[in-house]
C-alpha cells in the first residue's frame, strides 16, 4: 500500500505548504506524489519553477473566501487524482489542509487499517449541527484531513463541480457531507478532547502548536474510537 498526498487550498501561505510536505515526507518516506491545488499565484510559480516531478501544482481559482476555498480545494484536488492517476492501483489518498500534517503514525495506521475491512473513506465526524430545514441534528464530516482509496475517487467525485460556499447559508463540511454520506465511510466521532496536537486520524494542526492551555489527550479511549 502506497500513499499520495493532496494538500490545499494553499492560499498565500507557501511556507506552510512546504512545512507540511517536509513533515509528511519525514514520517512517511514512501509517499509517491504530492498534488497541490492552489488559489495563489506565488505558490503556483514556486512549484512550477521547482520542477519537481513528484509535486504537481495547479491553480484552481482565485481566492473567494475561506469556505469556498476549502470546499473547492477538495473537489479540484480529487479531480487532479482522476486526471493524473491510474485508479487500478491500490494507493491511499491523503487529503489535508496546508497547515495539517501527519504526526502520530499509530493513530494514522489505525485509520488506514479500516480500508482492509472494506471501507472506501475514513473521516473525522462531529454530531449536533442542526439541519437548516428540519432543525434535526445531522452528521457532519470534518474536512481538515481525510483518507480515501484511490480507486474510489472517481466514483465519488467525478461528477461533483466546484461552487461558491456562503456561510451561514451553508458551509464546507455540510457540502462535503452531502457528497460522501451515501458511500462506505468509516466515521470517527469528534470526541470531547484536545486534538490540536494530534487528531483521531493522527494529524497535527500547526496553528495550535503552543496551545498549552488545552489539556493533552491521553488517548485512553483510542480503542473505543476505532472499534465502534
Amino acid at each position: 500500500m502506497s500513499f499520495i498526498c493532496v494538500i490545499g487550498p494553499c492560499w498565500n501561505n507557501l511556507q506552510l505548504v512546504l512545512h507540511t510536505i517536509s513533515k509528511n515526507r519525514e514520517i512517511l518516506p514512501g509517499i509517491k506524489k504530492f498534488y497541490i491545488p492552489t488559489n495563489d499565484d506565488n505558490t503556483l510559480r514556486y512549484f512550477t519553477e521547482l520542477n519537481d516531478p513528484s509535486i504537481i501544482c495547479t491553480k484552481f481559482a482565485d481566492n473567494e473566501g475561506h469556505q469556498t476555498a476549502c470546499f473547492n480545494a477538495i473537489i479540484f484536488g480529487m479531480k487532479m487524482i482522476i486526471e493524473h492517476e491510474d485508479d487500478n492501483e491500490d494507493d491511499i489518498i491523503i487529503f489535508s489542509h496546508e497547515d495539517v500534517f501527519i504526526f502520530d503514525l499509530s493513530l494514522f495506521y489505525n485509520a488506514v487499517q479500516k480500508f482492509q475491512r472494506g471501507y472506501d473513506m475514513v473521516c473525522r465526524m462531529y454530531l449536533g449541527t442542526k439541519n437548516k430545514d428540519s432543525g434535526e441534528p445531522y452528521d457532519t464530516y470534518c474536512t481538515d484531513a481525510f483518507l480515501i482509496k484511490k480507486n474510489k475517487v472517481k466514483d465519488i467525485f467525478q461528477d461533483i463541480t466546484m461552487k461558491q460556499i456562503r456561510y451561514p447559508e451553508t458551509y464546507c463540511e455540510r457540502e462535503f457531507t452531502s457528497i460522501i454520506q451515501n458511500h462506505n465511510v468509516f466515521s470517527i466521532p469528534y470526541y470531547n478532547h484536545c486534538n490540536y496536537r494530534d487528531s483521531e486520524l493522527g494529524f497535527h494542526h500547526i496553528f495550535y502548536t503552543d496551545r498549552d492551555d488545552e489539556p493533552f489527550w491521553d488517548k485512553s479511549n483510542i480503542q473505543e474510537i476505532y472499534n465502534m
